[in-house]
């Protein structure tokens, strides 16, 4: 049979929302000529009564797995973010090897191991391997995942204090997960009360052995990077700091703005007109999982 030209029988599309990436369950899934989308399928036994039974359909894991998804809060920019579309031009850098490591992750990864922190400039790719990762445990291995940008985490408990509320219930959703992923980790003024609020996240998770993936424009070691910009120990403290080095592994990505590289492109005569050209009407398919990962069912 052919393959869905929707969903590439994955069982589901992502899309941007209003302020999230939103997946659902692919329509072919929902039209399955045996439960009509029910995941149930009745039959009648040698008494004559109607017995219900699991379709052979895989509409209940899929379902489950794109909630998962929707209740990570990917930012919607990133809403078809994959791995294997990462597109790095390296001439030296790390970006490949970067690139190696997250894949590897598609296919060894279980909760509670060791997470990855990335250390970049602005336009390296940073954060669309960490949703990328994020999608695709939610919706290939069926993980409880968790994405947040350390600034819009910031802005909320601020706007919570305002209030009259506390930072315990928010907080809490974030240390509570079992993967989480921390985008811009280290940005703001990093005051006092703000270095709090990384060290009760990073500590918690840290006493309860939960994995943390993240990524920072800082430097990892304790000098300052080419730009002048202090390391990541003096944003979020030395205890903090001390602890990530043990929850993650750390990896700096080297390479050009990929944003400038693309602005460039643009700019050359023909190449707008060549993006309108582009059909439109139907969404690309997803990627396949990496060789070796077998979807969930």
């Amino acid at each position: 049979m052919s393959r869905c030209p929707r969903c590439d029988d994955a069982g589901y599309v992502t899309r941007p929302g209003e302020r999230w990436a939103e997946a659902r369950v692919c329509r072919h899934l929902a039209s399955c000529p045996q439960c009509h989308g029910r995941g149930l399928t009745i039959a009648n036994d040698a008494a004559g009564h109607a017995l219900a039974a699991p379709c052979a359909c895989p509409i209940f894991s899929v379902a489950k797995r794109v909630d998962l998804f929707n209740r990570a809060k990917i930012p919607a920019r990133f809403a078809s973010s994959r791995i294997d579309t990462y597109v790095y031009r390296d001439h030296g850098g790390t970006q490949f090897r970067v690139k190696g490591v997250f894949s590897e992750l598609c296919e060894t990864f279980a909760p509670g191991a060791r997470g990855v922190g990335l250390s970049g400039d602005p336009g390296v790719g940073k954060t669309h391997l960490l949703t990328a990762l994020c999608g695709f445990f939610a919706l290939e291995l069926g993980l409880e995942v968790r994405y947040t940008d350390f600034a819009d985490l910031i802005g909320e408990l601020r706007a919570g204090f305002e209030r009259g509320g506390g930072a315990e219930t928010l907080v809490g959703t974030v240390v509570d997960a079992p993967v989480l992923f921390v985008d811009e980790l280290g940005k703001g003024r990093a005051t006092e009360w703000e270095q709090s609020i990384v060290d009760a996240i990073i500590s918690r998770r840290y006493s309860r052995g939960l994995t943390l993936f993240f990524a920072t424009n800082y430097g990892l070691d304790d000098r300052l990077d080419a730009l002048d910009r202090e390391p990541l120990q003096v944003r979020i403290g030395p205890r903090a700091a001390s602890r990530l080095r043990e929850m993650c592994r750390f990896e700096a990505i080297i390479g050009p703005d990929g944003r400038e590289l693309q602005a460039q492109t643009m700019e050359r005569p023909g190449a707008q007109a060549a993006v309108k050209a582009r059909p439109t009407s139907a969404p690309e398919p997803p990627k396949r999982a990496p060789a070796g990962m077998q979807r969930v069912r």
